[in-house]
């Protein structure tokens, strides 16, 4: 799964950090975010400088699983490690059968953000521990409504008993690569085959948009993710590391 963040620079800060708007306004404090190859000692002297032009109080920093000079750098300069980012992806193609799931509806979104405010206890914002759980609940449920009201290409639905069950929010990458952005279903309703309803949907709704491939990112701890994107010909092609840096912790 991906952030929902937005973007912002200002003159005399490194360019490696960004500044998220959308998260700091959410969180209420001023959080930042650096994508780094290699975590060197001068990409973490960058960050930490960042902080201290900026005000930040959080950068999220994603750089390589396969880096061990990095993972030393991380310990010793207070970045906490969060989450494995793992990427999945396939090439599309169109289902021979029909597929039970439908685009979302303006009247879905209240249920689906009820979903939403309790089914990514996976994620890296609650792992953290310092972000209160009850803020990492509203990011979801406005994440969805976001995507639901146009920031994404699609939202699919699945319906049980009358009513929205779950659903799955589509971006795009690129012009080739559509990509899986949120996915969850009711708990009530879980092992009906809703979530298998909403991958497959989520195949071929990408093929039938013209993407040759679509993506996912999931968290190394969800293992049930997974497996259900492996069930659909989904095969691991990135393997990267979530580090939280928060300068207060690293000044005590």
């Amino acid at each position: 799964m991906r952030s929902a963040t937005s973007g912002s620079t200002s003159p005399g800060r490194p360019a490696i950090v960004t500044v998220l708007e959308w998260d700091s306004a959410l969180f209420g404090r001023r959080v930042g975010r650096a994508i780094v190859p290699r975590l060197t000692l001068s990409a973490a002297q960058d960050i930490t400088r960042a902080c201290a032009a900026e005000a930040l109080e959080c950068v999220y920093v994603l750089t390589a699983s396969d880096d061990a000079a990095g993972a030393r750098v991380a310990e010793a300069h207070g970045f906490h490690f969060v989450d494995v980012r793992l990427t999945l992806a396939r090439a599309t193609s169109r289902s021979a059968v029909d597929v039970r799931v439908r685009a979302s509806r303006p009247e879905d979104v209240p249920a689906l953000q009820a979903i939403a405010r309790v089914s990514h206890h996976d994620s890296r914002f609650y792992f953290d521990g310092r972000f209160p759980d009850e803020r990492c609940d509203e990011l979801y449920a406005a994440w969805i409504a976001n995507a639901c009201r146009g920031r994404a290409k699609t939202v699919l639905v699945a319906d049980a008993d009358g009513r929205p069950a779950g659903y799955l929010s589509i971006t795009s990458g690129s012009a080739d690569e559509g990509q899986i952005d949120l996915l969850a279903v009711d708990a009530a309703v879980q092992r009906r085959g809703l979530g298998a309803a909403l991958v497959a949907g989520a195949v071929d709704w990408c093929a039938a948009a013209g993407f040759r491939t679509i993506s996912v990112v999931t968290q190394g701890r969800n293992v049930g993710a997974q497996r259900l994107y492996q069930r659909h010909g989904f095969m691991t092609t990135a393997f990267e590391l979530w580090y939280h840096y928060w300068p207060s912790d690293a000044s005590r």
